[in-house]
């Protein structure tokens, strides 16, 4: 599990205790395990952690990728990296953070730089490499980043011309966007909206809605808002978990001539003569000698095997049921693979109650042989598999209830309970 450990950052002010006496020397730890949430009004700090945390695990696959080394980080480079997701003025005199993964930790000050400290692995251990991709909450750009003529009135209707000056988050997600339309959309893709379909046919993407069609760029708020989420979130899923054979086609000629090196070094002469002809189609070759565990293991810290999924907003534009249904969503994705994980910033009380049912409903399947009808069990997860985080004024506050297995029910209310308490004193104040 990620740990993030971080203190006077952007609106992340240092851990102050009751007594006020600093509290783990200042810093607010931050767990990442399978799911992750973080809520909070604008401008608290979800986004930051999110950013951050997204930042230094593309910076750690980096490094066991072996595309830099660690002498070539120093701070300056990490303040570059945080720039491309828009934290480079977050950084003040007194900011620190450290982050630990399974292959290294990372500790950040603006008075001692930037450190890595590698984490020596068991001999035999094969290194799992994720796919990181960041969802922003301008993914509503994707379908107006084009200008795009109707899709029903001539042969070269929908003619895509790219603009410039595009966010690096957006592009990255961007090119996702476009695989993963080119992959799942052919046929039609489902969105839980309304018995509506998103088309992608000849540079074309358009939404049928009950046998309406309409262009993308024509589409509901919602509708422009869901479709990058999910189609990226659901075409990763299943990238991340293909065979070996079909990964190796998508590679680069760089990444198979270290896979070749990290072969050679296994000590058998003939591994890298049987890699080169695996990846020429031979898998028969590969039977019973073990030569596909080792070309497994060779391979695996340049392949990833699990998806890191990082979700803004996933609410956004969404009716309350239709949220819920993209919370379920994002937790199938997530449960394709057991080394998945999901991490969700968010100011809707609507995603923490279908995250408390989805793990109230693992419960049940835990502890009972009873079937929760409304949610299949590739939707749910266990509570100790989860974290969320309430951001307000600078702190970062756990509201995770080990006795109920929940989020804190008044963290979900509070916001309506307020409002509530407005209405009663205006209802009095009409009724004296």
């Amino acid at each position: 599990m990620a740990r993030l450990k971080i203190k006077n950052f952007g609106p992340i002010e240092e851990n102050i205790s009751a007594d006020g006496t600093l509290a783990d020397d200042g810093f607010f730890t931050v767990d990442f395990p399978s799911v992750t949430v973080f809520i909070g009004r604008q401008a608290s700090g979800k986004s930051t952690l999110a950013k951050l945390y997204s930042t230094l695990a593309w910076l750690d696959k980096t490094l066991t990728r072996q595309s830099v080394t660690s002498d070539f980080v120093t701070k300056e480079v990490v303040k570059n990296l945080c720039a491309q997701q828009e934290l480079s003025e977050y950084f003040r005199p007194n900011t620190s953070f450290s982050y630990e993964s399974a292959e290294r930790r990372f500790s950040y000050s603006e008075n001692t730089g930037f450190h890595i400290t590698e984490i020596e692995a068991e001999n035999g251990k094969r290194i799992k490499l994720p796919k990181i991709q960041y969802v922003s909450a301008a993914r509503n750009l994707l379908t107006i980043l084009y200008s795009v003529d109707s899709p029903f009135n001539g042969a070269d209707s929908n003619t895509v011309k790219k603009t410039s000056g595009i966010p690096f988050m957006v592009n990255d997600l961007n090119r996702e966007y476009i695989r993963a339309l080119a992959s799942l959309a052919k046929e039609g893709f489902s969105l839980p909206i309304d018995n509506t379909k998103v088309f992608f046919d000849n540079y074309r993407t358009f939404v049928s809605t009950n046998g309406v069609d309409v262009s993308m760029s024509a589409a509901s708020s919602g509708i422009q808002s869901i479709t990058p989420l999910l189609l990226v979130s659901r075409f990763l899923s299943r990238e991340v978990i293909r065979g070996l054979f079909e990964k190796l086609m998508s590679v680069s000629d760089d990444v198979k001539a270290k896979i070749e090196k990290n072969l050679s070094s296994l000590g058998d002469s003939s591994l890298v003569e049987k890699f080169k002809l695996f990846t020429m189609g031979g898998r028969e070759i590969l039977d019973g000698d073990g030569t596909l565990s080792n070309i497994e293991l060779a391979s695996s810290r340049f392949i990833p095997s699990y998806l890191v999924e990082i979700v803004e907003e996933p609410e956004q534009n969404l009716f309350p049921e239709t949220q819920a249904e993209v919370l379920y969503q994002l937790l199938e994705c997530r449960n394709s693979n057991s080394d998945n994980k999901l991490v969700i910033s968010t100011h809707s009380p609507y995603i923490l109650t279908a995250l408390n049912n989805a793990m109230l409903a693992h419960d049940v399947y835990s502890n009972t042989s009873k079937r929760v009808e409304a949610l299949p069990e590739n939707r749910t997860v266990s509570f100790d598999k989860v974290a969320a985080y309430m951001l307000e004024d600078g702190r970062v506050t756990s509201i995770l209830d080990k006795d109920s297995r929940m989020i804190n029910a008044e963290m979900i209310d509070g916001c309506s309970t307020q409002i509530n308490q407005v209405f009663s004193d205006i209802l009095n104040l009409n009724h004296d």
